[in-house]
């Protein structure tokens, strides 16, 4: 059921229904900010997350490596550099 309603941010008056708090304009106005912000919270999130993965992946895949290089050392008996390492493909 449609009534009167006074608007929550402006005060003008338009048909809307009984839980309606905003006019037309002020609901696309509060629709259009928030979407705003959620496009801006998004790319922020997005930014932090390709940088703390490439920052993720840049140390521990060396540390990674070398960890494996020690083990497979340790395991061998053998004194691999990392240039040997990479030319036999063992880790």
């Amino acid at each position: 059921m449609k009534t009167e309603m006074m608007c929550t941010v402006c005060g003008s008056v338009f048909v809307g229904g009984p839980t309606s708090k905003f006019c037309p304009e002020c609901k696309r106005l509060r629709k259009d900010m928030h979407r705003e912000s959620s496009r801006i919270k998004e790319r922020a999130k997005k930014a932090l997350e390709e940088r703390s993965v490439r920052r993720k992946h840049k140390t521990d895949s060396l540390a990674a490596a070398v960890r494996r290089l020690e083990a497979y050392n340790k395991r061998t008996g053998e004194n691999l550099s990392y240039g040997q390492r990479v030319q036999r493909e063992i880790i």
